[in-house]
C-alpha cells in the first residue's frame, strides 16, 4: 500500500500537467491554482521513475538473491504482459476516439511506428505522455543485462555487490552529459527531458535504493535516522525549486534539477517505507481510496490525455468556447480517473491474473 499511495501522488501531479488553461484578463485564485499545478505537474513522471526503478530493481535483486541468478526471459515476459496489452489497446482505441472527435493524429508513419516499438522519445509520438514508457522499456532491458552480467561474474548473488557503485557511476556520467549537452551543444529542454540516455538516472536511483532496502536494510535505516531531523529542510531544497522554476526556460531544472528530484523523491520513498510518512498524513479513512488510484495509475496515465481532449473539447464546443476552467478541470479529473480505473479493471487486471497463473513470479513482489 505505501507504494500505491506514492503512485497516486505521481498520477495526481501528471493529471494537472495536461490541463489547458483558459486565458483570463483577471486571473482569480482558481486560475492561479491550476496554473501552478500545470507548471510543476511534470515532476510526477520523475516520481514514477524512482518508484519503477525501486520496484523492478527490487524484483531482480530478490530473484538473484533467492536463486543465485535471474531468468531474463520470464522476467521480461512478465513485464511485457504488464505493459503491452493495456498499451496497445489504448493506442488503437485512442486513435479511433481522436478520429471520431475530428482530430488529426499526425504524423502517422513516423510517430505511429515510434509508439508501436517504444521509440516515442526519439522518433516521435502520437500522445505527449507516452515518451516516459519508452524510457522505462529501455531501462528494463538495460537492467536485466546488467544484473545478468554481474551474476555471471560471481554466482550465488554476491555478484550484485558492485551494483550500487555502478549505479552511482552511471548517474554521475548522466548528470555530466546533461550539463555538457546544454552548456556546449545548446540542446533544448524537450530532448533533455525525454531522451533515455539523459533520463535513466532516476530509475537507476530507484535500483540503488532497492539494493539497500533488500540487501543492506540496517545501513538504510541508519541513513534514514541520520537524515530524519532534516527532512523538511532537505526536501524543500531538493524539490522546492522545481515547484517554482519553469521547466521550459530554466536550464538548471533540466540538468541539475532532475538529479535533485530523484534524490528528493528517493528520500520520500524511504520515509514512506520505513516510517509510513505520507500514509500517516493521509489518514486511515482516505488511505484505501487513494491507494486504489495508485494501483490503477498505469491505465489512468495511459488514458488521461485522450480523455481530456475528448471530454473538454466536447464541453467547449457545446458551450461555444466560453468554458469554465474549474468545471473543465473537475470533469476531466473525475473522468480520467474513473475511465482509467475502468480500463485497468477491464484490460490490465485480467491479463495480470492470467499471467500470474501461467507464468508465476520467481520472487515475492513488493
Amino acid at each position: 500500500m505505501p507504494l500505491d499511495v506514492l503512485r497516486a501522488l505521481a498520477i495526481g501531479l501528471v493529471l494537472g500537467r495536461h490541463i489547458f488553461l483558459i486565458p483570463s484578463q483577471a486571473p482569480n485564485l482558481t486560475d492561479r491554482f491550476f496554473s501552478a499545478w500545470q507548471k510543476f505537474g511534470w515532476i510526477g513522471v520523475d516520481l514514477f521513475f524512482v518508484l519503477s526503478g525501486f520496484l523492478v530493481g527490487g524484483l531482480l535483486i530478490q530473484e538473484a538473491s533467492q536463486h543465485g541468478t535471474i531468468s531474463p526471459i520470464r522476467f521480461l515476459a512478465r513485464r511485457g504482459l504488464k505493459i503491452y496489452p493495456a498499451f496497445y489497446f489504448f493506442l488503437g482505441a485512442s486513435i479511433l476516439l481522436a478520429r471520431l472527435q475530428g482530430l488529426r493524429v499526425i504524423p502517422w508513419s513516423r510517430a505511429l511506428l515510434g509508439e508501436m516499438f517504444f521509440l516515442q522519445n526519439y522518433v516521435g509520438h502520437l500522445w505527449p505522455q507516452t515518451w516516459s514508457l519508452a524510457v522505462e522499456e529501455h531501462f528494463y532491458l538495460a537492467l536485466v543485462f546488467l544484473v545478468m552480467g554481474l551474476g555471471r561474474r560471481r554466482p550465488g548473488g554476491d555478484g550484485l555487490r558492485p551494483l550500487p557503485w555502478i549505479v552511482l557511476g552511471i548517474n554521475s556520467v548522466i548528470l555530466a552529459s546533461r550539463v555538457i549537452a546544454v552548456a556546449a551543444w545548446k540542446m533544448p529542454w524537450s530532448s533533455l527531458i525525454s531522451f533515455t540516455h539523459f533520463r535513466l538516472d532516476g530509475l537507476l536511483f530507484g535500483v540503488f535504493l532497492a539494493y539497500l532496502y533488500h540487501r543492506q536494510p540496517d545501513r538504510l535505516r541508519r541513513l534514514w535516522r541520520l537524515l530524519a531531523p532534516w527532512r523538511v529542510v532537505g526536501l524543500s531544497l531538493l524539490i522546492g525549486p522545481m515547484l517554482v522554476l519553469p521547466l521550459e526556460t530554466s536550464p538548471y531544472v533540466y540538468t541539475v534539477g532532475f538529479t535533485m528530484l530523484y534524490l528528493g523523491f528517493g528520500w520520500i520513498l524511504i520515509e514512506t517505507l520505513l516510517n509510513e510518512g505520507i500514509p500517516r498524513l493521509i489518514g486511515p479513512r482516505a488511505l484505501p481510496w487513494i491507494a486504489a488510484i495508485g494501483r490503477h495509475s498505469y491505465s489512468i496515465y495511459l488514458w488521461h490525455y485522450t480523455i481530456y481532449i475528448c471530454v473538454v473539447s466536447g464541453m467547449r464546443r457545446w458551450s461555444g468556447g466560453a468554458g469554465s476552467l474549474l468545471l473543465d478541470a473537475a470533469v476531466y479529473l473525475a473522468a480520467a480517473t474513473v475511465f482509467g480505473m475502468a480500463m485497468s479493471l477491464a484490460i490490465e487486471r485480467p491479463v495480470l491474473r492470467w499471467r500470474d497463473r501461467r507464468l508465476p513470479s520467481r520472487q515475492n513482489p513488493i
